[in-house]
């Protein structure tokens, strides 16, 4: 989390070099989420890497 938009651009920024965000450049979400608000309500699921 950033504390700007302009911060969370900078780090999309410096990220896309990076092995594994390189391969995926629209993988990013910039979202401004709500203060005392359930997020994933849906819940969530794990990824497991090939060395787990």
């Amino acid at each position: 989390m950033y504390s700007s938009r302009e911060a969370a651009e900078a780090a999309k920024t410096r990220l896309l070099l990076q092995p594994g965000f390189k391969d995926h450049p629209d993988g990013f979400m910039i979202d401004t989420p709500e203060i005392d608000k359930d997020q994933w309500t849906e819940g969530f699921i794990t990824v497991l890497h090939g060395d787990e």
